[in-house]
């Protein structure tokens, strides 16, 4: 029990050591003031393309890119630096899907995605909007610490995209908090486009509104994104 909680504090120090490193300081004060009631959620939402990347297929050969079901569970929430528990992430995977990239038995990282992004019977709080068809929303994605700077992260990206797209997904799409460089950066180095910005104002519990900056104009479809909240951390 004495081992458990020095292992606690070192998972908050990581990963408020992580969050300063990766500019992500401004997106913790966010969540906090969500946690006690107010909702100021600036983000923008991207298409991501799929082209091919052959260098890629080559990484994902030595690499196993599989879905997580309920008995990964335990495996997903021992990640340090994590908020989700073993019970939150069982929740999560019901209803949703998850995909993690292996290396042997060591988990590098995982995604999680939707098709409809619209929230199950009791997850409201989840409701994103309608996506086209053939779409699908990846979110809350994450590479563990120690394979960071191997190239997990476009490995996971581009593995899952191939999986969903030999499912009939030609399209993907997410979201990223304005103030998070790191992850603004990562996706348009993938060729993601940013074709609208937004903004949530109100409460997480109560009444809240989804106004619309800026939107691209373009001919295809896009997704109406609309009474976004934060996921869940």
């Amino acid at each position: 029990m004495s081992g458990a909680a020095p292992a606690s504090r070192r998972s908050i120090v990581t990963r408020a050591v992580e969050r300063v490193r990766f500019g992500l300081v401004t997106q913790e004060v966010l969540d906090w003031m969500a946690k006690v009631g107010v909702l100021f959620y600036p983000y923008v939402v991207v298409e991501e393309p799929h082209p091919a990347r052959p260098e890629l297929d080559e990484g994902l050969r030595r690499l196993t890119l599989r879905q997580l079901f309920a008995e990964d569970a335990l495996v997903i929430a021992s990640l340090p630096c994590r908020p989700l528990d073993e019970a939150e992430t069982r929740r999560r995977l019901a209803i949703r899907e998850c995909f993690g990239l292996f290396d042997g038995d060591r988990l590098l990282g995982y995604t999680w995605v939707k098709f409809d992004c619209i929230g199950s019977a009791g997850h409201s709080r989840d409701r994103i909007g309608t996506l086209p068809p053939d779409s699908a929303y990846l979110f809350d994605a994450y590479v563990a610490r120690a394979a960071r700077g191997s190239k997990a992260a476009p490995l996971l990206r581009h593995g899952v995209q191939t999986l969903l797209q030999a499912r009939g997904c030609r399209r993907f799409f997410s979201i990223t908090l304005v103030f998070n460089s790191s992850s603004r950066r990562f996706k348009q180095k993938l060729g993601a486009i940013e074709f609208e910005t937004r903004i949530i104002l109100g409460r997480p519990a109560g009444t809240a509104f989804d106004l619309r900056l800026w939107r691209r104009e373009r001919r295809a479809d896009l997704p109406r994104f609309q009474v976004m909240r934060p996921m869940p951390r």
